[in-house]
């Protein structure tokens, strides 16, 4: 064979050997590379039920919300994504409640007091599942609601109000979670919902307790739940502090 030749040849074969080896440690890298963005997925490791307060009246609703808790120390509200279930749904039930298996199971988070009595709250994702979540349902007799018998809210500041419930047994518990709140003003709004315009001395309530103050001016505030309605807090509604120091 002519010597030339040969050495083409050989080299020849090098660069597909070499071409080869090049193309299994590439393989290799994404391999190793796919393996370890699957390592680093975070996963569930535990469940949460907020917020803590577990009093809830008879034909009244409680939103629940389930928070997860991943490997990475990352949380997330799962309460969509989960699976409520109650121990007994003739005491509270979850929203949505479907027949099948698991049984009473929702998929809201949305609790509604059906009867007297006790229920444990749960919620599972997969292999998770949370500590359970007692809930005690009572005939309500009464609400009281704080501030009282009056407050001062700055215009466009927002103020924490509290439900107390009395229950037939006299028990006592917070139910500002549970209870309707209403405004005497004509628009009322949501949480943390800024109302402008007409008429004025308008106040903004929410299903958490939340009054913000929107107009210069005086509005009553109330709770209640079914037929039980809670003692009146008047709110007046002063131009704030910020705003006078920005006037001057």
């Amino acid at each position: 064979m002519n010597k030339g030749f040969a050495q083409v040849l050989v080299g020849f074969l090098m660069m597909i050997g070499m071409a080869a080896l090049a193309g299994c440690g590439s393989d290799a890298a994404k391999t190793s590379a796919s393996t370890t963005a699957q390592k680093q997925t975070p996963t569930l490791t535990a469940i949460t039920i907020t917020p803590a307060t577990n009093n809830l009246a008879v034909g009244a609703t409680q939103q629940l919300t389930a928070i997860g808790t991943y490997s990475d120390g990352t949380t997330a509200d799962i309460s969509r994504d989960a699976n409520w279930v109650s121990s007994d749904p003739t005491i509270a039930l979850p929203a949505q409640s479907t027949v099948g298996f698991p049984p009473h199971a929702g998929t809201t988070g949305e609790i509604s007091g059906v009867a007297t009595g006790t229920a444990t709250i749960t919620v599972t994702s997969g292999a998770i599942t949370s500590s359970p979540f007692v809930m005690h349902v009572g005939t309500l007799t009464a609400i009281s609601i704080t501030p009282s018998p009056t407050a001062s809210i700055g215009q466009n500041t927002t103020q924490q109000f509290a439900a107390v419930g009395t229950f037939a047994d006299g028990s006592m518990g917070d139910i500002t979670n549970s209870v309707v709140w209403s405004s005497s003003d004509q628009s009322i709004a949501a949480a943390n919902t800024v109302i402008s315009g007409f008429p004025a001395h308008q106040v903004a309530t929410g299903a958490t307790g939340q009054v913000t103050g929107t107009g210069l001016g005086t509005a009553t505030i109330t709770a209640a739940v079914g037929a039980i309605t809670s003692n009146s807090v008047t709110v007046t509604v002063v131009e704030s502090a910020l705003k006078s120091a920005t006037a001057q």
